[in-house]
């Protein structure tokens, strides 16, 4: 459990939790790097330029693409999969909204933190730009990127949703570590950028609220940390001690109500990015848990669907609060983003079809009246016992009540992606390959199988630019 002290500048308990977390980003190679971190790595890697292509023929973001094309610019870095080449910050800005557009990507449970979106498609926009960076210092940045931004939000006592603030307001920061250590920024420079990442860091949960497009604020995020390292490398000087400083991030945004030794826990022993969760379905992660939970117990009591008279859901705050509030509206999607964010629709919608696809949330599929007639008999709840874990993402419990007076109950703590009930590189290439046939254009399996091959062994590439060549 975190601890609860509260760190007000004016007690005496700031730490020097910047300058640390900032040395180790610059200070950490390849050869550093565990096993397991390489892995996680490639892994987010693939999944991330999966959900990517996916996201890139959801056409309601399709202004921030016309937007990049209409401004034009230096031709610096891909906009994948269209190919057509803006200046970085410009394609960052789009690549890593399209890599969050169909919540398909990865979240760190913990924190409720999404930070591959924002980091791998920094990353490899910055690389394709400045050309020769290998596979492995490519892997070292987007490692200490991830661990980074999962450690400033782990210091928060927090979680996910509590306090209106967003994973997505840290991600100017991400961006910005992730930048500069490709560029290879000192820590003076790399303290510049991340003093213009706070002073653009902001992403309220309000756009979590539906219609709300939610995944902009990743590309807005990216694009901001983008321009940071881009001001820093010109020599200008940003605000100092942004985290623990008077008006510092911790301070303004969390009034002193943090924990740095969670942020430095096992600091350069253990890389957040090994963590993360890898989705198995196009929905918030929230709503994985009451789907394997309930298919645990269909299966385990051999329950027909039609026999459900109830099923009771229980979850902890930050999980009810996004994805079960308000009601009436989780219960009666009227768009594809409620619908997304939405327990009692991702539950009734796998009771009733089976499956979580993209499909199941068009506008015609969200108004399916069996659908809505499972959804309106899921109640979730509030469990106090799991809300004291303080994760975002926490364990699941069920009651499925059936029609004979039945009654059958489930915990499950651990989805399917999660470390410690993990997919391997291989369940990573079946769903990049899934995610690549909603590409906006379509890339050959030839391709595909090249980009594949060369994940699967990156520290080898020596220049990140073979990738993206394939993808565009």
């Amino acid at each position: 459990m975190k601890s609860k002290e509260n760190h007000n500048y004016e007690g005496g308990l700031k730490t020097d939790l910047l300058p640390v977390l900032t040395r180790h980003v610059i200070e950490t190679e390849y050869r550093m790097l565990s096993l397991e971190a390489i892995a996680a790595s490639k892994r987010s890697i693939i999944d991330t330029l999966g959900t990517l292509l996916a996201g890139s023929s959801l056409r309601e973001y399709y202004g921030i693409l016309d937007l990049a094309r209409e401004w034009g610019g230096k031709e610096e870095s891909s906009l994948i999969p269209w190919g057509i080449k803006v200046p970085f910050p410009n394609a960052v800005l789009v690549n890593a909204t399209f890599a969050r557009a169909r919540d398909f990507d990865e979240v760190h449970p913990v924190s409720g933190m999404h930070p591959s979106a924002t980091v791998i498609p920094t990353a490899l926009a910055l690389a394709e730009q400045v050309g020769g960076i290998s596979g492995r210092d490519f892997l070292a940045a987007v490692a200490t990127g991830i661990d980074f931004i999962c450690r400033m939000r782990m210091a928060d006592n927090k979680t996910a949703g509590l306090n209106g603030w967003s994973s997505d307001t840290y991600g100017p920061f991400s961006a910005a570590v992730t930048a500069g250590k490709i560029l290879k920024l000192t820590e003076k420079e790399m303290v510049n950028a991340l003093g213009f990442a706070y002073a653009q860091a902001a992403a309220g949960f309000q756009i979590y609220q539906s219609p709300g497009y939610s995944a902009i604020n990743q590309g807005l995020a990216a694009r901001d940390g983008a321009l940071s390292v881009l001001l820093a490398q010109k020599e200008m000087i940003g605000p100092a001690d942004v985290l623990e400083g008077r008006y510092g991030f911790y301070h303004l945004y969390l009034n002193g109500d943090y924990n740095p030794s969670r942020a430095l826990d096992k600091l350069g022993e253990e890389f957040e990015g090994s963590n993360l969760c890898i989705k198995a379905y196009p929905c918030c992660l929230f709503t994985h848990g009451p789907v394997e939970t309930v298919k645990k117990i269909m299966q385990k009591n051999h329950i027909e669907k039609d026999s459900i008279s109830q099923l009771i859901v229980k979850t902890n705050r930050s999980e009810y609060n996004l994805c079960c509030e308000p009601l009436l509206e989780k219960k009666r999607p009227t768009s594809r983003r409620s619908a997304m964010f939405s327990i009692p629709y991702v539950l009734g919608n796998y009771l009733v079809r089976e499956r979580i696809v993209f499909e199941d949330f068009l506008e015609e599929n969200i108004r399916d009246e069996k659908v809505l007639e499972m959804t309106s008999k899921i109640i979730p709840q509030i469990d106090p016992a799991l809300d004291q874990l303080e994760t975002s993402v926490s364990p699941t419990i069920v009651e499925v009540l059936i029609s004979n007076g039945k009654r059958y109950s489930e915990r499950v703590d651990y989805i399917k992606g999660h470390r410690r009930n993990p997919m391997d590189f291989e369940e990573c290439v079946v769903k990049f390959k899934q995610c690549a046939a909603y590409s906006a254009r379509a890339i050959s399996n030839e391709k595909l199988e090249e980009v594949i091959e060369l994940i699967n062994h990156l520290e080898e590439v020596e220049d990140m630019r073979s990738i993206v060549e394939k993808l565009i």
